[in-house]
């Protein structure tokens, strides 16, 4: 029989150890890309990508990765970042950025809502696409993609997205 002292110093130590971004998730906290709402993108939320080895297929669909609410990230953390794109003539469709907070290179792996449904940005060529701005809701201070010595990044991301996001009307 284990001693009951060292039963409590266990419990004490395992919870210790855990990441402040992690939490043990509720069936209800667990979303897949596919799942996100207009309303979610208009709020600006930023998500943890599940973890690869217990929580996702990595050969599935990037729109069917599963995503956890959480308060904070590290620089290992792969983060769903809320985001939109508008071309020069206005249209303004919602995105997603996947990407390490940690990672210096801006871009990622990206996602878009169109008639409905979430899909990979990418996997077929469109020679034809308009150019257009993408605009990050919530860019992380951690996150030096977004950092320049003589520009405030994370500032034009967010004041870009709070300025087109009202333009995001139907799921």
């Amino acid at each position: 029989m284990v001693p009951r002292h060292l039963v409590v110093i266990t419990l004490v130590v395992s919870t210790a150890c855990a990441s402040p971004s992690r939490f043990v998730p509720q069936p209800s906290s667990m979303k897949q890309i596919k799942d996100l709402t207009l309303a979610d993108i208009r709020a600006g939320t930023n998500w943890l990508l599940a973890e690869p080895d217990s929580l996702f297929d990595p050969g599935a669909p990037v729109e069917d990765w599963r995503i956890l609410p959480a308060a904070s990230f590290s620089q290992d953390d792969e983060i769903v970042y809320s985001a939109l794109t508008v071309t020069d003539a206005g249209v303004v469709t919602p995105l997603v950025l996947i990407k390490r907070v940690g990672d210096l290179d801006y871009g990622g792996d990206y996602c878009e809502l169109v008639d409905g449904r979430w899909r990979q940005v990418g996997l077929n060529a469109n020679p034809s696409a308009p150019p257009s701005q993408e605009y990050v809701a919530n860019p992380l201070l951690q996150d030096s993609s977004f950092h320049a010595p003589d520009r405030d990044y994370r500032a034009e991301h967010r004041e870009g997205f709070q300025r087109w996001a009202v333009y995001l009307t139907s799921d």
